[in-house]
């Protein structure tokens, strides 16, 4: 959801020079390339993901064929890929800056929330246990993985664990309660308001 303005000051506030960003939100972030600290940007699209046919309702920015984007500093995921690049080798510590979400809550501008190593690996690993989450459990993924709940909840935990994982790029009811059913989803990490909307559904007894 956030704006133009609005990535420009993390990414100055965080000293970023790349941004990954989705296809449908890359207008947003195109202004900023090269003229302010973002010099690159890598550009996904959900499409390429999109295997089968379902049944299920796909949104139309999830579905949307993969744009040729191009210019100083873009580089499409697909490419990233293909190129066969392998990681350096590791050398950070447990007390080396692993994750910095952006948080305001009721205090204004957002701030960094600077996590560590040890620090999310505690929380993913807590996080698990805490549950009693299993290998053989499949979780449903639909909070932001940019944020501490999708991020450790949805999407390092269950990496952790071993599970299957039913992503939703965004909140829909009748979606959740379809994957549900279909796919045999034992937990979901929600958050209220979600729950709520979950069994105010008229269609949730089908």
């Amino acid at each position: 959801m956030n704006l133009t303005r609005e990535i420009l000051r993390y990414a100055e506030d965080a000293g970023a020079s790349t941004i990954i960003v989705s296809q449908e939100l890359y207008p947003r972030v195109a202004p900023l390339l090269g003229n302010s600290c973002l010099r690159s940007a890598i550009v996904a699209a959900y499409s390429d993901y999109l295997k089968q046919p379902t049944t299920l309702a796909v949104p139309d920015f999830i579905a949307a064929p993969r744009a040729d984007l191009a210019g100083p500093g873009v580089t499409l995921w697909r490419d990233v890929l293909a190129s066969g690049l392998r990681p350096g080798a590791l050398t950070a510590g447990p007390d080396d800056l692993c994750v910095m979400p952006y948080t305001s809550g009721t205090t204004g501008e957002p701030k960094g929330c600077m996590h560590t190593h040890r620090s999310a690996m505690h929380t993913t690993v807590a996080g698990m246990r805490w549950f009693a989450i299993q290998p053989e459990l499949t979780l449903m993924a639909v909070a932001p993985l940019f944020h501490v709940t999708g991020m450790q909840g949805g999407m390092n935990g269950p990496l952790y664990v071993g599970n299957t994982v039913v992503m939703l790029p965004r909140w829909d009811r009748n979606a959740a309660a379809q994957c549900v059913q279909r796919y045999g989803v034992a937990s979901w990490t929600a958050i209220p308001t979600m729950i709520q909307d979950f069994f105010a559904n008229p269609d949730i007894a089908k």
